[in-house]
């Protein structure tokens, strides 16, 4: 019976250190990585962060691939163009990886993801 109680104290512990969204709250934002590259260059580019979410740009594609670390159901997603004021908006399942479509027009680039809870995390680039 002790060890069953340390077992589940460890997994307790465990699953904590993974950073769980629950305590935050709305209108909190966090910024995530986004690594540029093209298709040439091949080879596993996920960026490796400890945050929620983390990207790559593919430049050659014009598609950003979203991670998330683990499943926190549908996202919202917004991604602005902010020289030249292109939008798209998208919603995913979390669960997997996802690839969203941009124009690949030169400029200042910002995408914000939000959780069905409010909580925000944004992320730029530049093509």
């Amino acid at each position: 019976m002790k060890q069953l109680i340390l077992a589940i104290a460890s997994l307790q512990l465990a699953l904590a250190a993974l950073g769980s969204p629950i305590g935050k709250t709305m209108g909190d934002v966090e910024s995530f990585p986004i690594i540029r590259g093209t298709s040439e260059e091949g080879g596993d580019q996920r960026p490796r962060t400890p945050s929620l979410f983390s990207a790559y740009l593919d430049t050659d594609l014009n598609l950003i691939t979203i991670y998330t670390l683990y499943n926190v159901g549908y996202v919202d997603t917004v991604i602005e163009n902010l020289t030249t004021g292109e939008y798209a908006e998208y919603s995913f399942n979390s669960s997997s990886p996802v690839l969203l479509p941009i124009s690949g027009n030169t400029g200042y680039w910002h995408i914000t993801l939000t959780l069905g809870s409010g909580e925000e995390y944004q992320g730029e680039f530049v093509i």
